[in-house]
């Protein structure tokens, strides 16, 4: 047999549920009422036997031996306004009626032989017996005189046909209700079945179940971390390489954990609150270079979570380490190689022109670039890809007549860098163009550059300061926008790119500058990260 699936059990368990909830009432409840229905017949029956043989007339009657029309015409009344009496019998002490409704049987015996114990003088009893008009329950009273003594007896008494006819009412009453609840039942289990499968987006528990895994195991094979929370801030998802990232044990159960118990450090709660999202914000995470997205999630206009993306970009950075300081040492060399040609064109001219002590001085007092220089950089800045672009650039400069030079204390070692290394070379990089380009287009009697790189933890400090002709006034609201340059149309690239790295990675730009004078222009980040330790930024230098 195919077997059930989860929702056509539910509806079955939840069915079965409401039809033994429903049996169980009505027949606590048929139970009850059958009897209250017994006993109230038994009431019935009793009392009206009491209050017959209680009746001065009855009592004359059975004293003077016979009916009369006057008892029998009240007592019918009486049978005609009680709709739950079916007979009453008048009897003296030989069990002779002298009363019954069916008036042809007055005179007759009573029959039933049930009526001993009540001409002996016992209290009232009801029994149960064939009569004259068929089964019956019956209840017995004595009639006495004035003296006490028993001189007859009265018999009130409701067919079994008439009580079956009543029970059958009552049981297609409750039959009915017991309908009605099942059916009221069978909706609701329909309804919740209904409720249950939009919760689920349409799917059968079963799909959702496998889609549920399937998903964990596509997330858990992600390289990326992620975790989300809800808006309380406990876990409700988290992968597998959020957890190795995060140290946490392998096999354990996060979810409905505090973030803040797995996490204390984190900011996520903080992106939550404010509900703007993060985008490739650099972080230390347990040693390892990670690169985070914070995103909050909405819901009807209304938080209902946040999400954390990060990946671990340890391996990256070293390769893209190698690739880009060897692209730089390769730039490096072309400019040794450019510097060099020309070198050798100036010698080979004075040799043509037959003036060998001319050449020999220039050989002697000619250099490429101090080897001072280099080390000095190297020692510095001892992230290769960087120190070989300062270095190309100065090479760069000493051909154009400018003289690059970086600032004393300068230091970056690659475990202080706060994001990827292709930020600092575009940031640099820019720098030192813009600021060539401007000592290069015009005759200053000075060209000197200064270039400050300081690294730490917790913060970066880059400046870059020219002896140019500073930026005119009517540009310095507008040097950042992408367009606007002192160099004419078509420029205006390197300050915008520049402003929107620090604007991604929440950093700071100040100019300054007098005409005439030069420009310096300086960079800072500084590390926002909780998880970061608490490092004073006073020894970034600049």
């Amino acid at each position: 047999m195919k077997e059930k699936t989860i929702e056509q059990r539910l509806y079955h368990s939840y069915t079965l549920g409401c039809i033994i909830v429903i049996l169980i009432s009505l027949s606590v409840t048929l139970y009850y009422s059958l009897n209250w229905q017994r006993q109230s017949l038994d009431d019935t029956i009793t009392s009206m036997a009491a209050v017959v043989a209680d009746m001065p007339m009855v009592v004359s009657a059975l004293e003077e031996g016979g009916g009369s029309e006057e008892l029998t015409a009240y007592l019918d009344m009486i049978l005609d306004v009680t709709d739950r009496l079916d007979i009453v019998t008048v009897c003296d002490r030989e069990s002779r009626r002298i009363y019954h409704p069916e008036k042809e049987r007055i005179g007759e015996r009573f029959i039933g032989d049930d009526e001993g114990p009540i001409l002996e003088g016992e209290a009232p009893y009801i029994t149960e017996g064939m009569g004259t008009l068929g089964y019956q329950r019956r209840a017995f009273q004595a009639v006495r005189n004035q003296d006490g003594t028993i001189i007859g007896f009265v018999m009130a008494s409701v067919l079994t046909e008439s009580i079956r006819q009543m029970r059958n009412q009552i049981l297609l009453i409750y039959g009915i209700v017991g309908l009605m609840l099942l059916g009221v039942g069978a909706g609701l289990a329909r309804h919740n079945m209904n409720y249950l499968k939009r919760l689920l987006m349409g799917y059968q528990p079963e799909e959702f179940i496998t889609k549920y895994v399937e998903r964990s195991e596509v997330l858990d094979a992600l390289d990326e971390g992620i975790f989300a929370v809800n808006p309380k801030g406990e876990v409700i998802l988290m992968n597998q390489s959020a957890r190795t990232m995060l140290g946490l044990e392998r096999g354990r159960t996060v979810e409905g954990e505090p973030l803040k118990d797995l996490y204390p450090k984190t900011r996520l709660l903080e992106t939550m609150r404010t509900g703007q999202p993060e985008y490739n914000v650099n972080m230390v995470l347990n040693g390892n270079h990670i690169v985070s997205n914070r995103i909050p999630i909405w819901e009807n206009n209304r938080i209902a979570g946040a999400i954390s993306i990060f990946r671990d970009r340890t391996e990256v950075l070293k390769m893209a380490e190698e690739l880009t300081g060897a692209r730089d040492m390769l730039d490096t060399l072309r400019a040794f190689n450019h510097e060099f040609m020309n070198k050798l064109h100036v010698i080979l001219g004075y040799l043509q022109l037959g003036e060998t002590d001319t050449a020999m001085e220039y050989i002697s007092n000619t250099t490429l670039l101090s080897s001072q220089a280099v080390k000095e950089v190297s020692a510095q800045i001892t992230v290769s890809h960087l120190s070989a672009l300062i270095i190309g650039k100065m090479m760069r400069a000493n051909e154009m007549g400018i003289h690059l030079a970086l600032k004393n204390g300068s230091h970056c070692a690659r475990e202080n860098l706060m994001f990827p290394v292709d930020v600092y070379v575009t940031i640099i990089g820019n720098l030192l163009e813009n600021a060539m380009e401007e000592l290069n287009a015009h005759d200053y009697p000075v060209k000197d550059v200064e270039l400050g790189l300081y690294c730490e933890y917790d913060c970066t400090v880059i400046t870059c300061e020219d002896t140019g002709g500073g930026i005119p006034e009517e540009l310095r609201k507008q040097v950042f926008l992408r367009g606007v340059s002192t160099k004419g149309k078509g420029r205006g690239t390197g300050l915008p790119l520049i402003k929107d790295l620090a604007d991604r990675y929440h950093g700071e730009i100040t100019v300054d500058t007098e005409a005439g004078e030069g420009t310096c222009i300086t960079v800072s980040f500084t590390r926002t990260e909780e998880e970061e330790t608490d490092v004073s930024c006073d020894d970034c230098g600049g």
